[in-house]
């Protein structure tokens, strides 16, 4: 079937120099090229001050941009200028449109497995259940779901948020915390970080110290998320914080020469040497080396002072993908 364009057209003609509003009695249209005054195709209208009428865009078209021109013939028989508007007719499709149907659906919580419904299959499909959220913890989770039509495709997957409010406590009962979890530069969901245990060793207080220690992270720049559970299941809104993790940097001199020496993370490819005349001073790179040393030779000659730093870059040409607690494995779908 090929598209049909629609057009309507106002038109209103005025010269200043007579009172009296002039009537459009004729009006015509061309496609591209001017047949000449009076010559091109006629519009039906009716004679008005300011008539309207809408006309289809001929078949015979060729695919492409074109111009479309009107003009209006009053009654005392001038000529309007020509009014044109460009438009694109697009070209008939190469093959025959097929009606799709909706055969089956998904939906799940989270990163929990999905469940698949058979519905009725159908060009357009209402499914309503109730769906249990029993096990899923309060706070905020994210509920998806996809389409899968005859074909076997699956339509993306549309994700919507809720939050499980949990049982609301007695003002008299004093809230005691119960559990605290951290995670880095990805979040695995309230109750699935790493968790932390309180210096006592016993969660039972209002108030908890806990602290944890992390090694062999890879240089680069991360944000960290900690939060808390009570006595009562619910956990609190997230803390967020960021950290940037350098190499480890040592300096030592021999004579008039500098050598810096290092530690990075594994994943560094290249290391830039950088060096300053003050501590917040403009830096200048003067290296770059794949080792974890640096020597700057003779610089005691000429500088009595001097300030350095070290930039690492990854083998993706970038911070590190490091996160912790590690990602879960990913069941196909």
């Amino acid at each position: 079937m090929r598209r049909i364009s629609l057009i309507a057209i106002s038109a209103a003609l005025t010269l200043a120099c007579v009172a009296s509003a002039q009537v459009i009695a004729q009006a015509e249209y061309f496609i591209d090229t001017d047949p000449g005054v009076g010559q091109a195709t006629p519009a039906a209208i009716t004679p008005g001050v300011n008539p309207t009428f809408g006309f289809r865009i001929p078949a015979g078209v060729s695919p492409g941009l074109h111009k479309l021109v009107v003009r209006y013939r009053e009654t005392n028989s001038y000529w309007s200028g020509a009014d044109g508007r460009f438009f694109f007719e697009l070209p008939l499709p190469t093959v025959a449109f097929q009606a799709l149907l909706v055969t089956d659906l998904q939906y799940w919580f989270d990163s929990n497995a999905p469940v698949t419904v058979d519905v009725t299959d159908g060009a357009a499909v209402a499914y309503a259940t109730r769906v249990s959220t029993t096990g899923l913890l309060p706070g905020l989770h994210r509920f998806y779901f996809r389409w899968r039509d005859n074909t076997g495709v699956w339509s993306a997957g549309d994700a919507k948020y809720f939050f499980i409010v949990g049982s609301q406590p007695s003002p008299e009962v004093p809230q005691t915390l119960t559990a605290a979890e951290y995670f880095i530069n990805y979040d695995p969901g309230p109750g699935n970080g790493v968790p932390l245990v309180p210096d006592d060793g016993v969660w039972d207080e209002p108030v908890e110290t806990t602290t944890d220690t992390l090694a062999n992270i890879p240089s680069g720049s991360y944000w960290v998320g900690i939060r808390y559970r009570d006595q009562f299941g619910r956990w609190s809104a997230t803390e967020q914080d960021t950290l940037f993790v350098g190499p480890l940097l040592t300096i030592r001199f021999a004579g008039n020469d500098v050598t810096l020496d290092w530690l990075t993370g594994l994943s560094t490819t290249q290391n830039y040497i950088y060096r300053g005349s003050t501590s917040s001073g403009s830096y200048t790179l003067i290296d770059s080396t794949s080792a974890h040393t640096y020597t700057d030779p003779g610089i005691l000659n000429t500088n009595s002072r001097g300030y350095y730093y070290v930039r690492d870059r990854t083998s993706s040409g970038a911070f590190s993908a490091f996160r912790w607690p590690p990602p879960p494995a990913v069941t196909p779908r």
